[in-house]
């Protein structure tokens, strides 16, 4: 370090360095181009720091043991993780639906527009694909989308799913996904989660309650069966379908 060096010492430093010929330049940028470190060693340390501090998971003796401890490693998820600090709040927050206009579909089906509050304050934009003959209790699809920052939920392929679903008798609700298509600007980023838990809280929670709510939604609708739900999504879209499915 040069601090507390005497100015005029550095200041000769500096000009022995400028006035160094070509050949000795190269041979000391040469010496600085010399790894330190071998290959990937900070990723090895990361592993095996997180690796040392990962409980074992202790394997149920009975079928009724797992589906109890299933159903505790699951609260401990929630209680620890998801809802951690404000976002405990969040989740007893009672949201809010706006419908909005309804779109001749093609043959067979119709979309009708909607916003949803995932949190107090966040909105989140939607399109409910909706058969046109709807008689009793039918299924109801969650299709969550994946990194499609321009077109988001109205991405072409998220768009032939869900007009399939609702020809096939389904109803379909496309929610925008956080920092995509009308979500897409600096204040929805994936990357903003983390200054969420840097002030105490979840940032989990708010990707959770998307997809929460969009499910309360659903089955909320006259004709949901609440005992044939699914979800399903591409990419991104997978990882949001692992996430409801493994916590909802």
């Amino acid at each position: 370090m040069l601090r507390g060096l005497p100015c005029a010492f550095v200041l000769l430093i500096l000009l022995s360095i400028t006035s160094s010929s070509a050949e000795e330049v190269s041979s000391i940028e040469s010496l600085l181009a010399r790894p330190i470190l071998e290959a990937d060693t900070p990723l090895k340390e990361v592993r095996e720091f997180t690796k040392a501090r990962v409980p074992k998971v202790q394997a149920p003796a009975t079928a009724e043991a797992w589906v109890r401890r299933a159903a505790e490693i699951r609260q401990e998820m929630f209680d620890r993780v998801v809802f951690r600090g404000e976002a405990a709040k969040w989740r007893s927050a009672k949201p809010k639906v706006e419908w909005l206009a309804t779109l001749e579909g093609g043959a067979g089906y119709k979309i009708r527009k909607l916003r949803y509050e995932a949190l107090p304050g966040l909105w989140i934009p939607a399109l409910l694909y909706v058969p046109n003959k709807l008689e009793g209790k039918v299924p109801v699809v969650l299709n969550v989308n994946g990194h499609e920052r321009p077109l988001g939920k109205a991405v072409d392929y998220k768009q032939i799913r869900c007009i399939n679903q609702a020809k096939r008798g389904m109803i379909a609700l496309n929610p925008e996904w956080l920092g995509m298509g009308q979500l897409n600007g600096k204040g929805y980023s994936h990357y903003r989660m983390n200054q969420l838990d840097l002030c105490g809280t979840s940032g989990l929670a708010p990707f959770y309650l998307a997809m929460e709510r969009g499910l309360d939604l659903l089955l909320s609708l006259e004709n949901a069966d609440a005992t044939r739900v699914a979800g399903a999504g591409l990419s991104g879209g997978g990882w949001q379908t692992i996430f409801i499915s493994s916590l909802d």
